[in-house]
């Protein structure tokens, strides 16, 4: 995410007589974007979306195997994709992330409990 240059250049008086929207991108990313872990499982990513979007916008997931017989149903062409993660993988990395535990818990389970509006206590 380059949220800072699309801001930057949004935002050249040029640019703000035209435009349609009332706010920057900045605006719009932190307030109807959320991000998840699922294929990047990378401490610095996720740090730098806590960082841009905050915490509440993102979400740990771990990408379904397409071999599994519900994901070959979904998809149109009936053909999977090679899976590029291991559930384990994602597991191993998220449970030797270095975040406080208030952030992990939100970000692992309540921000997707908030977002899709579950059934589920916070």
């Amino acid at each position: 995410m380059v949220v800072w240059r699309a801001d930057h250049w949004y935002n050249k008086p040029v640019k703000q007589k035209g435009r349609p929207s009332k706010q920057d991108y900045t605006y719009y990313m932190t307030h109807n974007v959320s991000v998840t872990t699922s294929g990047n499982y990378s401490a610095k990513a996720l740090k730098y979306c806590i960082d841009v979007l905050g915490e509440e916008r993102c979400m740990y997931s771990i990408g379904v195997s397409t071999f599994h017989p519900v994901a070959i149903l979904l998809r149109s062409d009936n053909r999977p994709d090679y899976p590029y993660d291991t559930v384990e993988e994602a597991q191993s990395w998220w449970k030797s992330l270095d975040l406080p535990a208030k952030q992990k818990e939100a970000i692992a389970r309540e921000n997707a409990i908030r977002l899709f509006k579950l059934p589920l206590e916070l």
